[in-house]
């Protein structure tokens, strides 16, 4: 009986492995997928994505975009002085 229940445990983690497009939708057709990352992040933090790709020319990964708008939006600052204090370190 537990081999059953350990079974039924990994069947949904096994769909999810089994079906790798659901999590590679775009929908920019993949042109920009780099542009399409700093979209969501800005749509996720509540934040324009003029200014998420703003951030991202300052000298910054594209990875770390979400991380300085977590940032500015704990601090209560804006993602440009986060930004600012981003790439001087």
């Amino acid at each position: 009986m537990d081999w059953k229940r350990k079974t039924l445990r990994l069947f949904p983690l096994l769909f999810l492995v089994a079906s790798p497009g659901v999590f590679g939708q775009d929908r920019g057709g993949g042109q920009h997928p780099e542009g399409d990352f700093l979209r969501g992040a800005a749509e996720y933090f509540n934040v324009a994505p003029r200014e998420a790709v703003v951030i991202s020319q300052w000298g910054l990964r594209p990875a770390e975009v979400p991380v300085v708008l977590f940032l500015s939006g704990r601090a209560g600052v804006s993602p440009a002085v986060a930004a600012a204090c981003a790439a001087k370190a």
